[in-house]
C-alpha cells in the first residue's frame, strides 16, 4: 500500500494556512480519517484484517506527518466506528 494524496492533502494545507491567514489564533486543527474507516476500501493484497489495517494506518501516516508538520493540531475522525464495531462483532 501506497499514499498517493501528497497533492491533495498539500492543497488542504495550503488552503487552510490562507483562511486563517494572520488570524490570532492559539491553535489550529485539521481533521483526517482513521485508518479503521479506511478499511471499507476492499482489502485485494494482504492475508489478514490486521496486515490490512496496518498497511491503512503505515500510507494515512504520511498524511498525518503533512498536517502535524505544517503547524496543526491533528484531528482524527473515525465516522464509521459504529459501523466497523458492527462487521468486527457480528460477522
Amino acid at each position: 500500500m501506497k499514499y498517493v494524496g501528497h497533492a491533495a492533502i498539500r492543497r488542504d494545507i495550503d488552503n487552510l494556512a490562507a483562511a486563517v491567514g494572520k488570524a490570532r489564533t492559539e491553535d489550529v486543527f485539521m481533521t483526517a480519517v482513521s485508518p479503521a474507516t479506511l478499511q471499507i476500501l476492499p482489502n485485494e493484497h494482504y492475508k489478514s484484517p490486521e496486515d490490512y489495517t496496518w498497511a491503512l494506518a503505515e500510507a494515512i501516516r504520511e498524511e498525518y506527518k503533512a498536517i502535524v508538520d505544517a503547524g496543526f493540531i491533528l484531528q482524527i475522525d473515525d465516522p464509521a466506528l459504529v459501523d466497523i464495531y458492527d462487521w468486527w462483532v457480528f460477522r
